[in-house]
C-alpha cells in the first residue's frame, strides 16, 4: 500500500531541479477542459480557435463544449446536465474549467482564456491519483451504447469519489437562431474569424456536451475513505438520441471528487473513447510524479500550491550563504505563500511531523 500522500515541496515561483522534469505530463493522466460557451456569445468562436490550438500541441487535453442558453445568449445545444453544471460555475464566456480545480488566487474555476496555458501546465504537475480506462460497444439499428468503466485509486483519499460518462456530439451545426454563431471579430482585419459575418451561419460547433450518463454530479460507488490500490468499475447504458449524429458522438469517462463546495470538484483522471473502442486504465507509479502544483511560475514573491491530500508542513527558506529568511506552516491542501526577499536563488526544506524532509532550489523574481 501506498502512503497517504508523498513528501509535499512548497515554493516560490519553483524551479524543479529533479528527477521528474517541470511540466511532466504524468503517464495515463489526462487532463479535462471545460469549455463554457454559447453560439449567442461574440467572443466564443475566438475561444474555439485557442481551444483547437491547445488540443493540436497536446494530446493530453481533451475537451467539452458546455452551451449556455437563455434570453440574452440563446443556444439549441445546451443540456440540462450542463445547465445544472453552469449553475455553480458561470459566470462569463467563454472561459474553461481545467479538471475543475479552483485556485484560491483566481475568484473562478472557470478562467478566462489568457489563463488557461498557465493553468494546464499548473495542473499538469499535480500527481495522478486514479487511473481510468474503459469500453464501450454501440448497436446503430437500436443506438443502444453500453459503457463499462474501470480503474484504480492511486492514493489513500478521504474524499467522496464519483465515475460519470459524457456523450458528446462534434461538429454540430444548423441554421438559425440558436445554432448561427455570433463572431465579435467578423470586422478585425487579420483575424481568423474577419468577414465570415456576423453570425456565422452554419457554424461547425466542437465537441457539444449531449448528455451525463451519472448526471451533473456522477455516480458514487467508492467508500470514503477510500484505500490505495482500490480497484473500481461501473456501467452504463443509454440510447443516443435520433437528432444527435451518433458518427460524430463520442464518450469521455471521469473519475472525480464531489463535494457540497463546488470548487472542490476537481477531476481525478478522463479518458475519451469512440462509440465502439476500448482503452485500457494505465498503470503509473506516483512515487515518480512531481507530489504539488505550484503556481506562478516563476514568483515575484507570492505564491500559490496546491496538494491531493491534506497535511500539516513546516516550510523555511534560507539563501545560498545559508542564512534563514523565511520560515511557516501550512495544513490543509491548499497554500498561499507570500514573503518580501530579493530576487535570487534560495533553498527550501519542507518538512513533515514524520521527519520526510525536501530540499530544493527556487527562483525569486
Amino acid at each position: 500500500m501506498k502512503n497517504s500522500f508523498p513528501v509535499i515541496l512548497l515554493a516560490f515561483g519553483i524551479v524543479l531541479w529533479s528527477a521528474v522534469p517541470a511540466w511532466a505530463q504524468p503517464h495515463g493522466k489526462k487532463l479535462l477542459l471545460e469549455k463554457i460557451t454559447s453560439a449567442g456569445c461574440p467572443g466564443c468562436p475566438s475561444g474555439d480557435l485557442t481551444l483547437h490550438s491547445l488540443l493540436q500541441n497536446d494530446t493530453n487535453l481533451i475537451a467539452v463544449a458546455l452551451h449556455v442558453n437563455n434570453a440574452g445568449h440563446v443556444d439549441l445545444m445546451a443540456c440540462p446536465d450542463g445547465d445544472s453544471i453552469l449553475s455553480d460555475y458561470l459566470w462569463a464566456h467563454p472561459t474553461v474549467m481545467v479538471d475543475r480545480f479552483k485556485w484560491e488566487s483566481y475568484p473562478n474555476t472557470a478562467m478566462s482564456s489568457s489563463f488557461w496555458q498557465t493553468m494546464i501546465d499548473a495542473r499538469k504537475q499535480m500527481p495522478m491519483l486514479a487511473t481510468i480506462g474503459g469500453t464501450t460497444t454501440y448497436l446503430p439499428g437500436t443506438r443502444t451504447l453500453d459503457i463499462t468503466l474501470n480503474g484504480t485509486i492511486l492514493w489513500d483519499l478521504g474524499w467522496d469519489l464519483r465515475v460519470n460518462a459524457y456523450l458528446v456530439e462534434d461538429e454540430v451545426t444548423g441554421v438559425g437562431l440558436g445554432y448561427d454563431q455570433l463572431n465579435g471579430n467578423n470586422n478585425s482585419p487579420g483575424h481568423p474569424l474577419f468577414g465570415l459575418g456576423d453570425p456565422i451561419v452554419g457554424y461547425v460547433h466542437p465537441f457539444v456536451l449531449r448528455d451525463m450518463l451519472g448526471g451533473s454530479q456522477g455516480v458514487s460507488i467508492f467508500p470514503n475513505p477510500v484505500a490505495a490500490g482500490h480497484p473500481f468499475s461501473h456501467t452504463f447504458q443509454t440510447v443516443i438520441d435520433t437528432a444527435y449524429n451518433d458518427t460524430q458522438c463520442k464518450v469521455i469517462l471521469v473519475v472525480q471528487r464531489h463535494d457540497p463546495d463546488p470548487d472542490l470538484r476537481e477531476v481525478l483522471n478522463v479518458v475519451q473513447l469512440g462509440l465502439n473502442g476500448s482503452v485500457m486504465a494505465a498503470v503509473d507509479s506516483p512515487d515518480l510524479l512531481p507530489a504539488v502544483a505550484v503556481w506562478p511560475n516563476p514568483s515575484l514573491g507570492r505564491l500559490e500550491v496546491a496538494v491531493a491530500q491534506s497535511g500539516k508542513w513546516v516550510l523555511s527558506l534560507s539563501d545560498l550563504q545559508g542564512r534563514m529568511v523565511h520560515t511557516q506552516t501550512g495544513t490543509g491542501d491548499r497554500f498561499q505563500v507570500e514573503a518580501a526577499l530579493p530576487a535570487g536563488i534560495y533553498l527550501l526544506q519542507l518538512q513533515s511531523p514524520e521527519g520526510a524532509l525536501v530540499t530544493r532550489k527556487i527562483e525569486i523574481w
